[in-house]
């Protein structure tokens, strides 16, 4: 057991997810995480089989990316949130094959403040009676060459 008055501060290290991520890079780095956490959640957090159509036809999705105007995206910057809707939602949700709500589905483009900001839209759209859940995917490395 970890004494509360006897740590010692250790800095957080990032390392890649190998032979998984490799040569994928920004948002198609995104998708295949992305990905990996649905199918995860669905292993590990008791969600059911995208076949159960009506759990997730009541199921939101929105994700939470980086700003789209941050610099470490170069001459890749200028997406807007629109942009990422197209290009990285939809492929998800293409490639994951969850039957999710998709008249729905939401990006976040905020940076850090992103899957707070989404957690907040979550529950907005739950309690406005629109869905049962919402899942928050927030993805995204600090590992890519550009950062």
């Amino acid at each position: 057991m970890l004494d509360p008055d006897d740590q010692e501060s250790v800095p957080l290290v990032g390392h890649p997810v190998r032979g998984y991520a490799e040569g994928f890079n920004i948002v198609g780095l995104w998708i295949r995480l992305g990905v990996g956490c649905l199918y995860d959640a669905i292993a590990y957090g008791g969600l059911p089989e995208g076949s159960d159509r009506r759990f997730w036809s009541a199921t939101g999705l929105l994700a939470a990316t980086p700003r789209v105007d941050d610099d470490r995206f170069g001459d890749h910057g200028g997406y807007t949130p629109e942009d990422l809707k197209g290009f990285y939602l939809t492929r998800l949700l293409e490639v994951a094959g969850l039957p999710f709500a998709l008249e729905r589905p939401e990006v976040i483009c905020l940076g850090h403040a992103g899957a707070l900001a989404a957690v907040g839209r979550a529950r907005a759209l739950i309690d406005a009676g629109r869905l049962e859940r919402v899942i928050v995917l927030a993805v995204d490395s600090y590992l890519d060459p550009m950062t």
